[in-house]
């Protein structure tokens, strides 16, 4: 065999391993648990003990227990099937991102899978707050008007108001003789009787 197709053939052959490696190395890496470092650290207690059984991805069969912490469930497996495992009710807490401690006579515990998540808190029901209404105050205006003049009546108008009362004219060609002329009318008839009166006295 040439030496350019013993090259091609190694290459080929390193190439390959290393392709293998690499889906072996990404499975590995799916497979791991999730860090748990968003859960609480303490408060936790073993509610259940779920006794033997796989556990995926481990290839092996371990105890298993669920472990519970306010609406928190999650599922773990002992550590080392060697030592004692915790009782249902000890009281655990986190050490690690994955890894559980619940007391020194009992070996330690790790998560391998989400049950279940507390509840997501509901946000307060907003509250109906009656916004205030700017309302605009009229100025208040002086509608005091001032006093109007006393108004006289009618009647006290035309007795205030002097009458224009018309001149004495003179008579035409001034007061005339009249009074005169029957003035010395009557003297005259008066001395004419006189007269006639001792006339007749006389005769008799």
């Amino acid at each position: 065999m040439s030496k350019p197709k013993l090259r091609a053939i190694i290459i080929f052959i390193t190439l390959l391993g290393v392709s293998l490696s690499s889906l072996f190395i990404t499975g590995k890496i799916i497979a791991a648990p999730p860090a748990q470092s968003d859960t609480p650290v303490h408060g936790w207690n073993v509610c259940e003990d779920l006794g033997m059984g796989a556990i995926p991805g481990l290839g092996d069969t371990r105890q298993r227990f669920r472990l519970c912490n306010s609406g928190w469930e999650i599922l773990t497996y002992c550590l080392d099937p060697g030592e004692a495992p915790p009782t249902v009710g000890a009281m655990c807490s986190r050490v690690s991102e994955d890894v559980y401690w619940c007391s020194d006579a009992a070996q330690q515990i790790r998560f391998y899978e989400m049950v279940q998540t507390p509840a997501p808190e509901q946000p307060p029901a907003p509250t109906h707050t009656p916004t205030p209404t700017v309302t605009s105050t009229p100025t208040p205006t002086n509608t005091t008007q001032p006093p109007s003049p006393p108004q006289e009546s009618e009647e006290e108008e035309e007795e205030a108001a002097p009458t224009a009362q018309p001149a004495p004219r003179p008579q035409p060609g001034g007061p005339g003789n009249l009074g005169y002329l029957l003035a010395a009318g009557f003297t005259v008839l008066g001395g004419g009787g006189f007269t006639f009166y001792r006339l007749a006295i006389k005769r008799k």
